[in-house]
């Protein structure tokens, strides 16, 4: 028993004399380069770790914000969409009102031929589904594709 506790009084002093030193003992000054590569490799474990800490924090920031941004990007899209649907669905509605109120007057003006061009006009609500927006409508107003009766 004896000899193992002067073995290791043994080993602790020749550690010592060596400049090691026994941890979080002495000074960076005092303690040797034992201990100094000890507190070093630690800074170095820490800096690390920390560094890849705030590397993970500042990808998970990054990751969450393109995701918002995505979000925010797909719900605009969803409006715009819906606006040009009800834009569309509206000016339908409206061309089809005065066609039926041009229809009605051409009728009882020149007869029945009214009625066959009021069907005709019908036909220009399928070109305006291809044509997009107000361009469409520009063009359709300007080019005038029925012959009058003679």
């Amino acid at each position: 028993m004896w000899t193992f506790f002067t073995q290791l009084q043994k080993t602790t002093q020749t550690h010592e004399e060596e400049g090691g030193g026994e941890e979080g003992e002495g000074e960076e000054g005092e303690g040797g380069e034992g201990g100094r590569r000890r507190r070093r490799r630690g800074r170095r474990r820490r800096r690390r770790r920390r560094e890849k800490e705030e590397k993970e924090e500042k990808e998970k920031k990054e990751k969450e914000k393109k995701e918002k941004e995505k979000k925010e990007k797909e719900k605009k899209e969803k409006e715009r969409r819906r606006r040009r649907k009800r834009r569309r669905r509206k000016k339908k509605e409206k061309e089809k009102e005065k066609k039926e109120e041009g229809g009605e007057e051409k009728e009882k003006e020149e007869g029945g031929e009214g009625g066959e061009e009021g069907k005709e006009g019908e036909g220009k609500e399928g070109e305006e589904k291809e044509g997009e927006g107000k361009e469409g409508e520009e063009k359709k107003d300007s080019v005038n594709t029925q012959i009058p009766p003679s």
